[in-house]
């Protein structure tokens, strides 16, 4: 789902940068894909979107006005010939890696708690392919923690939003 939405968003922003879509076009076409891909990993992380709290409603809100506010000034930047497309298409990463951000926050905030005879653990995970920043490869060094405790990728990390851990 998210590889789709990252491939989804590269496609309008190449389009974007290449003057063959208007940015009023771009910026909707963006907040709706954007809007899509959050609810929908907050939504996986809780098995379901009938098993969404408003507290997990608020908590893709408050991420997406946030990405609304970076759209707008993006499609600004490529108006103005500010940004050249591997930088349009490295912002557009970072709309991604926010969703995926949600997964993992989400997730970890509703872990089983476990009781005396049983716990959940979980790991950090890290892509063999990426460039990891300090943080990262330290949360993986803590090994098996409660999975309530665990940190999410890209919530505690100098990649944020371009994460590309994992939680197992």
């Amino acid at each position: 789902q998210v590889r789709g939405a990252e491939s989804r968003l590269h496609e309008l922003a190449t389009a974007h940068h290449e003057g063959r879509i208007a940015s009023a076009v771009w910026v909707e076409q963006m907040r709706t894909e954007v809007r899509r891909l959050e609810l929908q990993q907050v939504a996986l992380a809780k098995g379901g979107f009938d098993q969404l709290s408003q507290r997990d409603y608020g908590r893709a809100g408050a991420s997406l006005r946030d990405q609304y506010a970076k759209i707008i000034s993006t499609a600004q930047d490529v108006i103005d010939g500010k940004v050249s497309l591997p930088q349009l298409l490295n912002r557009v990463d970072g709309h991604v890696g926010e969703g995926r951000r949600l997964f993992y926050q989400t997730q970890r905030d509703n872990a089983p708690t476990g009781d005396a005879d049983t716990t959940t653990i979980a790991r950090r995970t890290l892509d063999p392919g990426a460039q990891h920043c300090a943080d990262c490869p330290a949360y993986y060094d803590l090994g098996w923690v409660r999975a309530g405790e665990i940190v999410a990728p890209g919530g505690s990390c100098q990649c944020g939003s371009h994460c590309r851990c994992g939680v197992i």
